[in-house]
């Protein structure tokens, strides 16, 4: 008997996203080549722009959330029928046939994991830095890399933490690591590095390293953000 199919709901948190989901959301249905996508939610923040229009057109479902990555994230996964989420940022595009390679890493036992990352640049520092993302450390990990978890895993993890605006996704891996076995799909989603060219390679990827320390010491999220909104230029959180 063949097992039942599992399908894939994908959430995309966005804020002033038209530009890159004309381009995500193409992508994503082309690299669906087994029709495993559910559906495509947006949880957005408040968008201004264009983004929730050219999204409902296309297709996707529309939630209109307070801002905050970690309460759209959320409000996403509350919505979404498919037995496994996937949390996608709106400049990073998974590869070909991302929702076949998800399935069969459940199918073989894991609860939740990502893909590698490679940055959309031939920046040798930052080709070194997508490198270490097929390493399962937490240290390795990013945002960008994109995370897969099952429906059933991420309810009893309780989801995101909604307090937090940054490093959300770190507190939340860490917190599963007790629920389930991790994964890493060894293919690449490619990440923009718009945040890189503005603010310098080396000093933007210390500025990160500066913020992951912090948070792991207990520093707080008014700090961070601080931290963060002072010394990027144009940064995204």
């Amino acid at each position: 008997m063949n097992p039942k199919p599992l399908k894939v709901s994908i959430i995309i948190p966005t804020l002033n996203e038209e530009r890159n989901l004309r381009k995500l959301l193409p992508h994503l249905t082309k690299m669906d080549k087994e029709s495993l996508i559910k559906e495509i939610i947006i949880a957005d923040g408040g968008s201004d722009d264009q983004t929730t229009e050219f999204a409902l057109s296309f297709g996707a479902k529309i939630l209109r959330t307070e801002k905050g990555r970690a309460i759209q994230m959320n409000a996403g996964a509350k919505k979404a029928t498919g037995e496994i989420l996937y949390f996608v940022h709106a400049d990073s595009f998974p590869p070909f046939h991302f929702t076949s390679d998800i399935v069969a890493k459940v199918r073989e036992g894991a609860d939740y994991g990502c893909f590698r990352s490679l940055f959309q640049t031939k920046n040798k520092f930052l080709r070194a830095n997508s490198f270490f993302t097929r390493f399962k450390g937490i240290i390795f990990r990013g945002g960008g890399q994109t995370l897969f978890v099952k429906s059933a895993v991420f309810k009893k993890a309780g989801g995101f933490n909604e307090s937090l605006v940054i490093m959300e996704e770190y507190e939340l891996l860490m917190r599963m690591r007790k629920l389930g076995k991790f994964a890493i799909v060894q293919k690449s989603v490619l990440v923009s590095a718009r945040n890189y060219n503005k603010n310098g390679f080396v000093r933007l990827q210390f500025i990160y390293a500066c913020i992951f320390v912090g948070f792991f010491l207990g520093f707080s999220q008014s700090s961070l953000i601080k931290f963060h909104k002072t010394r990027i230029s144009q940064g995204k959180i």
